[in-house]
């Protein structure tokens, strides 16, 4: 619903502009999920996200379709939450500072007991040949995207609620 152009003028230089559609107040929250993607239960997740923006966008989703978010920004605070947390799910994302998502995940795949099988879905902006299949061999269970639509990260929360009957770790 947006527009993206540059002008330009040899000599003077370019300007390169685009306009997005927001919500008129700055301070609505996001909207309520589809209800297309119900989750069948509400699930205790794990975000690890190190952007502000998209850690916010994130919880506004998720806590509005009744999942219990705990966000954290790095890898390392990623695999200590998992080894004290009770998650159900993490989303993970792989460029982080310090740790990145590739090490947090190894490292959670290494802890002793249920944790170490906690399901680890890749949040990433790596859309290119061969990126998935390097967050699989990283130990991830899945991939999603960014940018994500809402639809499909709550889709994604919904079928794993769904096929999970395994209580939390």
């Amino acid at each position: 619903g947006g527009e993206i152009g540059v002008d330009s003028e040899p000599g003077r230089g370019s300007r390169f502009w685009f306009t997005l559609p927001f919500a008129e107040s700055l301070g609505q929250s996001a909207p309520p999920p589809p209800p297309s993607a119900p989750a069948a239960r509400s699930l205790a997740v794990l975000l690890a996200e190190d952007n502000p923006v998209n850690r916010t966008v994130a919880e506004r989703i998720l806590g509005a379709a009744g999942h219990r978010v705990t966000a954290v920004a790095d890898g390392d605070a990623a695999v200590a939450a998992v080894r004290d947390g009770h998650f159900d799910i993490v989303l993970m994302d792989v460029h982080m500072p310090g740790m990145d998502g590739f090490e947090a995940t190894r490292h959670i795949r290494a802890l002793p007991g249920p944790c170490a099988r906690i399901p680890i879905f890749a949040l990433t902006a790596n859309v290119l040949a061969g990126d998935e299949e390097r967050c699989v061999q990283a130990g991830m269970d899945g991939y999603l995207p960014k940018p994500f639509r809402p639809s499909d990260l709550l889709a994604l929360l919904a079928h794993h609620a769904r096929t999970d009957t395994a209580a939390p770790v």
